[in-house]
């Protein structure tokens, strides 16, 4: 029987729990030992619940959870679920109520009042299905709804015959055609469909006839003023709100459709600060201070003490999302916390298909190889010692009443060998004194001597952000260009949550809308940064599942949520403790002063505050005022794993991918990680842990919205070189492995080279470039001459192949039919070969490489190739000490670098262009001089120096492009071709391809 990849994921949270059921999913052959390690005594994260059995087993959440209709991943995961569990068809639809609305508080007049924005529900089922997510089609439906609605409402209607003509006027004069267009918005549209040579004149037609509907926005709204100067308040209201959303639509479109974001994609402009983008794209500061804006800020807690910190792009691409791609209603509230109908039913479904779970394991530090290379060992704190150690602990609690099965609000200690002090100490904070029973480490395998269930051979890092500094600090060192900066810049920040049990409904307390989610409440009536509340849901629905209330039962159940500012440093065992007094001292304060603006009948009859006794407590407290906030839930989220991690300007770039850690068998799941959503919401955990599970089996996996898809398409041959070299260098890799290479460099008659070149390339050695013998026309050819290991697909991580390759590579090269701006440089191969036939078949059918089969052989520096179009050979020995690139003795290695960093090129049968990137990570590779002999005659070498072609090579320590030896890792992108959209989603045909290539051939 072969033997299980053992996988240790770390984490609880959503993201370790989809990675687990997706590996799950594919493992039919039980391939997969599984294990999850979690702090504390219950899973969810930062969605989890705790019932309180004293308390009428109330449900205390983490926080406010509202379902976006664009969660395709997050519905398709719990509808499988339940498909998995043999569940009631459309049981699922029960955990949900979808909500074709939301409110956001806007201050006008001296008052606050509330904005209802209605979004118009449509016939599909939320989760994945046929749903066309590219830029272009986004942009054309935001263009579609924006003109509608302009013709359908109040300012549509008001439009002068005169200025409508006029506008119309201008619109045909910037496309140049004499058709007629309702508004400029369809004109654009229009453009986006014609052939054009210049995205510069795209973009700049674009501005001229957005200007022109803002002007006719501008004009409708003047015209209604002076049609009826009485129409009242309600009616101004109605002008007002529009003009702030289709203003906020053309600074959308105008952005989307500007020279940068059409050249490089949204990731160009993520170093800008969203609103700062939408004013330089014309927006008013009327519509970027209005409460529509203020409520999407406070979506992703991107507001901080007054400031508003989102990048352009993340927040760009999920504005979009919200507004565009929902599917049913725009949002979904919950019938059920998520730890009731998501992680109870994920955790039984899991445990019963073989998955370990292993509570009250704290992730201490992850230790890497000696090489660095991969993760060596996983250092676990174990929190508690079980009452028995045979057995696992049993996490739920069951409502006898109800029947429902939950997770408790503290450890269930009759499982855990305790004296009973452990009730006095909380193993979910960071501050927690309570000492630890022990520790555990695991060890990769191989590692003799180690008991088989400490060991693993991949792991699954998910645990939350903010924990990561002190657990991969390893990683930081050891990779301090992109574990370092991601450690370094990415940011969180703690939030705040309270819940209220209300003895009135929301109607009683003056609030007409019963299903509410509300963003936006910032009054400020002290400062930035003093209102600690500024969304609100009623979450009434959810008092179903508590139990035993009798006479004191509860009307209402307010959850409320926002931005909890830090105040001071985060260092002692107190510190929870004096945060959440600090916290109940805000909240006082706020639902006395701040509450009754949205809760007008919530005022004390005979005081100007909050009416306390409108909270509902236990029979046998005796509570009174203020005091009777201490029966509800507060609860901070100050602990370093349940921060909200930020989507500041400038950090995308420093977020890293699910399947792209850097270490071989380390894999990442969580809200932080790069998912092409990039925003703190359960979607991109998901996202995050069904990538992981992807690429560890390799299986053809849907995951709508990820990758960095977030490009308007543009000809390849529009693009400048060095935004052609970045799509590349971002692209999933379609292969990763390990080398050790060695690199010579000879010259020869530029016109004997350029044979080597298929007819539509040409040479292009840049100017200024050092030939050994300036009197003579050369250019150099490159021969590698390689011994590969554990080469795969980069999707996979076990595995793989080990062969024996050479290559020559002809730098410097370039289009003929396409001079600028992408023209070149590349890298042409003319010859490789290689001794395995699967990553020749490969290399042919995706990448359009000249692979050839060939007999290879190979002792230290010697090489020998025997194939049918003739033969290589060399001899080649150690010169000096190895060292890093860095080092001075190897400071001619930059030279060569230059023509082995170009992007490649090569052309598939059916004649089209294909592009790739091959990343050595020179940086950090050892390098060594060689120096001997080679003997290449042609075609090979098209002017061999002799009739045995046999020449001398120089090291690289003597003279300019001499040899040398290296060892490195490297990763191939999937290939571009012409029209190719930037992509992380691997091409499921080259999954299954090359999925079947290595179940064939082995190592």
């Amino acid at each position: 029987m072969t033997e299980k990849t053992r996988i240790a994921i770390l984490g609880g949270g959503i993201g370790a729990l989809t990675a687990a059921f997706e590996l799950i999913e594919q493992d039919s052959d039980e391939r997969f030992d599984i294990t999850i390690y979690t702090l504390g005594w219950r899973l969810g994260g930062k969605a989890s619940v705790g019932r309180d059995e004293t308390r009428n087993w109330r449900g205390l959440e983490h926080g406010l959870h509202v379902w976006a209709g664009f969660y395709d991943n997050a519905f398709d995961l719990v509808q499988r679920l339940y498909a998995r569990l043999n569940r009631p068809a459309g049981e699922w639809r029960s955990k949900f109520e979808g909500l074709n609305h939301f409110t956001v508080m806007e201050y006008v007049d001296c008052a606050w009042k509330p904005w209802v924005l209605q979004a118009r529900p449509n016939a599909f089922d939320p989760g994945i299905g046929l749903l066309d997510l590219a830029p272009t089609t986004l942009v054309k439906n935001l263009l579609s709804w924006a003109e509608q609605a302009f013709l359908d409402s109040v300012l549509g209607s008001s439009e002068e015959p005169n200025v409508r003509r006029q506008i119309q006027q201008d619109t045909m004069d910037v496309l140049g055609t004499r058709e007629v267009f309702p508004t400029p918005l369809s004109a654009i549209a229009v453009l986006l469909d014609r052939p054009t040579s210049a995205i510069n004149t795209i973009s700049c037609d674009v501005k001229q006839l957005v200007a022109g509907f803002r002007r006719q926005l501008g004009s409708a709204r003047t015209a209604m003023h002076g049609k009826d100067a009485a129409l009242g308040q309600a009616k101004d209201d109605e002008a007002r709100r529009l003009q702030i959303l289709f203003d906020l639509a053309a600074g959308l479109i105008q952005g989307l459709l500007s020279e940068e974001v059409l050249r490089d994609g949204l990731d160009a402009i993520d170093h800008l600060e969203w609103s700062c983008w939408m004013e330089k794209n014309g927006c008013a500061c009327e519509s970027l201070n209005s409460g529509v804006v203020r409520g999407c800020y406070d979506y992703v807690f991107g507001s901080v003490k007054g400031v508003c910190e989102v990048g352009a792009g993340v927040g760009t691409v999920g504005l979009l999302r919200l507004l565009l791609t929902y599917r049913g209603s725009i949002f979904y509230t919950l019938r059920e916390p998520m730890g009731d109908f998501l992680f109870v039913p994920l955790y039984k479904y899991l445990r019963d298909k073989g998955v370990k779970f292993k509570f009250f394991h704290k992730l201490e530090k992850l230790v890497l190889s000696t090489d660095e290379s991969a993760i060596q060992s996983i250092e676990l704190r174990r929190q508690v010692e079980l009452q028995n150690p045979e057995c696992d602990y049993e996490p739920l609690i069951k409502n006898q009443e109800t029947g429902l099965e939950s997770w408790p609000c503290h450890p269930l200690y009759k499982q855990i060998d305790d004296d009973g002090t452990l009730k006095r100490y909380d193993l979910e904070s960071f501050w927690t004194k309570w000492k630890d029973a022990g520790s555990l480490t695991l060890q990769r395998r191989p590692a003799p001597g180690t008991p088989i269930d400490e060991t693993f051979d991949i792991a699954i890092l998910a645990t939350g952000f903010g924990g990561l500094e002190k657990t991969a600090c390893d990683l930081s060192t050891g990779y301090p260009d992109t574990w370092g900066k991601c450690l370094a810049n990415i940011k969180t920040i703690p939030t705040l949550a309270l819940q209220l049990w209300l003895k009135k409904d929301t109607a009683q307390l003056g609030w007409a809308d019963p299903r509410t989610v509300m963003v936006g409440f910032e009054p400020d009536s002290e400062g930035p940064g003093s209102t600690p509340l500024n969304s609100w849901q009623d979450n009434s629905p959810l008092l179903a599942n508590e139990t035993g209330q009798g006479a004191h039962a509860s009307r209402s159940l307010g959850y409320f949520v926002g931005v909890f500012p830090e105040d001071g440093s985060s260092t002692g065992p107190s510190y929870p403790n004096s945060e959440l007094a600090r916290a109940k001292s805000l909240i006082i304060k706020w639902m006395n002063k701040d509450l009754p603006e949205i809760w007008p009948k919530c005022r004390d009859p005979n005081l100007p505050k909050f009416d306390w006794d409108l909270l509902v407590v236990p029979a046998s407290v005796q509570q009174q005022g203020e005091a009777r906030l201490d029966s509800q839930y507060i609860r901070p989220n100050i602990n370093p794993w349940e921060r909200y991690v930020l989507s500041k300007p400038g950090t995308l770039q420093w977020r890293l991918w699910p399947d792209r850690s850097g270490i071989s068998n380390l894999f990442l799941a969580g809200d932080w990680t790069r998912t092409g959503l990039d925003s703190g919401c359960i979607e991109a955990a998901v996202m995050s842990g069904r990538v992981a599970a992807r690429a560890i089996t390799g299986a053809s996996m849907n995951i709508p919205g990820y990758g960095n898809y977030r490009k308007i398409p543009v000809p390849i041959t529009l693009l400048p070189f060095v935004n052609l070299l970045k799509r590349l260098k971002t692209r999933a890799a379609g292969g990763v492995g390990t080398m050790e290479g060695y690199c010579i460099t000879i010259w020869r008659d530029t016109k004997l080279v350029q044979t080597l070149l298929p007819p539509n390339l040409s040479l292009a050695p840049p100017r200024g470039i050092v030939t050994p013998d300036p009197k003579k026309d050369q250019h150099p050819i490159v021969f590698l001459f390689c011994r590969q290991k554990n080469v795969r697909p980069g999707f996979v991580p076990i595995g793989g192949v080990n062969y024996h390759e050479i290559i020559e590579l002809v730098p410097f090269v370039k289009r003929k039919d396409a001079d600028d701006p992408s023209g070149g440089p590349f890298s042409y191969m003319p010859h490789l070969f290689l001794d395995e036939l699967a990553p020749v078949l490969i290399g042919v059918n995706l990448y359009g490489y000249n692979k050839r089969l060939a007999r290879i052989a190979s002792a230290g520096g010697a090489f020998e190739l025997n194939c049918d179009l003739g033969e290589i050979s060399t001899d080649l020995s150690a010169k000096g000490l190895p060292g890093r690139a860095g080092t001075a003795r190897f400071s001619r290695l930059k030279l060569v670098r230059q023509m082995l960093e170009h992007p490649l090129i090569s052309q598939t049968t059916n004649g089209i262009f294909v592009y790739s990137h091959l990343d050595f990570f020179f940086d950090t590779a050892t390098f060594q001089g060689v120096h001997g002999e080679v003997a290449i005659l042609p075609p090979f070498d098209p002017d061999p120096a002799d009739a045995l072609g046999t020449s001398k090579v120089k090291s690289i320590l003597d003279e300019e492009y001499g040899a040398f030896r290296f060892e490195t890792n490297w990763s191939l992108s999937v290939p571009l071709s012409a029209g190719d959209e930037q992509s992380n989603v691997v091409p499921p045909d080259l999954q299954e391809f090359a999925s079947k290539l290595l179940s064939i051939y082995k190592p």
